[in-house]
């Protein structure tokens, strides 16, 4: 699959399998929007995904949370007002979750509407 340009939501990015992953999309030219709890770690994987050539953009977020979960969304809309993330989302850009999304299992990949909306 061509990743080329295309958006990725990570979330768990600040340490472990998340930091791989986001260095594996990189490798491959995706941007990502990186989640995870720790503004500090965030911005290491940030510094790394720079490193391979890729652009990053990190948000502090609990997603243990699941009551503020539209604040995450939120944000996400606010970065793509902002002109740093493509939207509509396209059908190559991802959604993935190394670890479980409260109330919602494992996903790994998901699609979104027009409005880049899961």
């Amino acid at each position: 699959m061509d990743l080329k340009n295309a958006w990725v939501v990570l979330t768990g990015a600040s340490r472990g399998i998340g930091v791989t992953i986001a260095e594996e999309f990189a490798k491959k030219g995706a941007n990502l929007v990186l989640v995870a709890r720790s503004m500090e770690g965030l911005e290491k994987t940030c510094t790394r995904v720079k490193q391979l050539g890729g652009t990053a953009v990190p948000i502090a977020f609990d997603l243990q949370n699941i009551s503020e979960i539209k604040n995450l969304v939120e944000e996400i809309k606010k970065t793509t007002s902002q002109g740093l993330v493509r939207a509509p989302f396209q059908n190559k850009d991802f959604f993935a979750a190394p670890g479980q999304l409260p109330g919602y299992g494992r996903p790994s990949r998901a699609t979104t509407d027009n409005n880049g909306i899961i």
